[in-house]
């Protein structure tokens, strides 16, 4: 994304056009996840979760939640560094609608895609640093979650 942001930023793209397409890339590439989730994620853990400590009861709070509360957790996840990739997995097992996963994948990678975008144009030929940066930030920030979690 930064470095689509550069190629805005010497005229050889557009910001907005940038952003979309990176958009819908997260997007189609969150499909992938999702179908597996949808398709074989819930009966493969139904039947090995168990090995890696994850009961029955606790997949079905996971579909529960979901059924409730899945727009929001897909959105608020993808705007989260470090998780953002993995909600798919999860919105497929609990067969979330996919029209609604789609429209909420788009609208939490939207910021994302923008924000990376936007860096790339205002450093220019200085993306490469902006990458680096984003990379360490995302580790920070997924280490923080788990602490929390923990």
């Amino acid at each position: 994304m930064p470095f689509g942001g550069f190629l805005a930023a010497i005229g050889n793209l557009n910001l907005i056009l940038v952003t979309m397409v990176g958009s819908l890339a997260n997007l189609f590439g969150s499909y992938a996840a999702y179908y597996i989730g949808k398709l074989g994620g819930r009966p493969f853990l139904d039947k090995y979760g168990k090995y890696i400590l994850l009961r029955k009861e606790e997949l079905d709070k996971v579909d529960e939640w979901f059924n409730h509360r899945g727009e929001i957790t897909v959105f608020i996840t993808r705007l989260l560094p470090g998780i953002r990739t993995f909600i798919s997995l999860p919105a497929g097992m609990a067969k979330m609608n996919l029209t609604k996963f789609s429209i909420y994948t788009i609208l939490g990678v939207m910021p994302w895609c923008f924000l990376l975008a936007y860096l790339g144009y205002i450093f220019g030929e200085n993306w490469k640093i902006i990458l680096n940066y984003y990379h360490k930030f995302e580790y920070v920030f997924f280490a923080i979650i788990i602490l929390i979690i923990v």
